[in-house]
Order: C-alpha cells, then sequence, then structure tokens
C-alpha cells in the first residue's frame, strides 16, 4: 500500500524488511528506524540552522522570526509525501470518517450532559467544579475516560434500554 512512497521505500530498505505482512516485529523496527531518522535529521538540520543565523544565544534564538527547529529539505519533502497519503488514504477513509464523527457525537452529547446535570459526575469531580469551573472539570472527566467506558456512559445516558 505505501510501495512508491519514497520515505516508505528507504525505511523498508534501511531495516532490509522484504514481506508481504507486516509482523510486530518488523512494524517496530520501522517505526524506531523511523523515528531515528526524523531525530537525527532535525538534530543536524537544527544545529546547521543554528550555526547559519550566527545567534549565540537562547534569547537571540527567541528573537529570530523563523524557527532554526527544522528538517533537512530532502526529509521535510519525504515526510510531507508520507503525511499527505496518510491523510488521503488513512484519515480520510470513509469508515474512519464515520468513526471520527460518532465518537465527536459522544463526546459532544457527554460534555453536554454533564454540563446541564453536574450532579450526574462522581463526588470528585463534582467537589473540584468551584475550584476548576465547571466545562474545565466536564473536559477533564471526559479525558480521563478510556473509549470504552465513554461509550457505557453514552448508553446509560441516552439509550432508553441501558440501564443506569
Amino acid at each position: 500500500m505505501l510501495g512508491g512512497i519514497e520515505f516508505w521505500e528507504v525505511l523498508v530498505e534501511s531495516v532490509g524488511y522484504v514481506g508481504s505482512v507486516l509482523e510486530d516485529v518488523d512494524r517496530h523496527r520501522l517505526i524506531r528506524r523511523m523515528v531515528g531518522i526524523l531525530v537525527t535529521d532535525s538534530v543536524e538540520a537544527t544545529s546547521q540552522e543554528i550555526k547559519r543565523s550566527r545567534v549565540k544565544t537562547v534569547k537571540g534564538i527567541q528573537k529570530l522570526d523563523y524557527n532554526v527547529a527544522c528538517f533537512s529539505e530532502d526529509i521535510h519533502r519525504r515526510n510531507r509525501e508520507l503525511k499527505d497519503f496518510l491523510y488521503s488514504k488513512l484519515y480520510r477513509y470513509h469508515r474512519v470518517v464515520r468513526m471520527s464523527k460518532k465518537a465527536e457525537r459522544v463526546i459532544a452529547d457527554l460534555f453536554n450532559a454533564y454540563c446541564d446535570e453536574p450532579a450526574m459526575l462522581n463526588e470528585h469531580f463534582r467537589n473540584l467544579i468551584e475550584e476548576r469551573g465547571l466545562e474545565r472539570t466536564v473536559c477533564d472527566y471526559l479525558a480521563g475516560m478510556t473509549d470504552r467506558y465513554a461509550i457505557q456512559e453514552y448508553g446509560k445516558l441516552f439509550d432508553p434500554l441501558v440501564k443506569p
């Protein structure tokens, strides 16, 4: 599926991966190698950019009107190609988009329900409302939920056939 994407081809060649089924060990090796390439390139490109700027202090870097932290042109281009591919073929895949919309609805509905009736929150979170504010407390509560728990809570609150 990723054949022809330059960054993928470099990764595959660098770890010696040949196969049609991506086993966990191969996936881990590819990810580790990709992270290594990105980090190494970023450190080297950023170092070159700092030298090019001739700035000698952190304050001097902060005053620059551009970022010195960067990738090389080559890695930036390869990474952009990979991201564009993933965005169009994976992140915007119709089933992924549908699931994202469902997840957004679950979170939005839970947020609104807890804000409308804070008494539904457990005692620990109800006690935080005065200090943090209602919306921040509800956000923190939702952020701590697993996907499974959020779906169960959604069922309890909005499905009349599910026992609260």
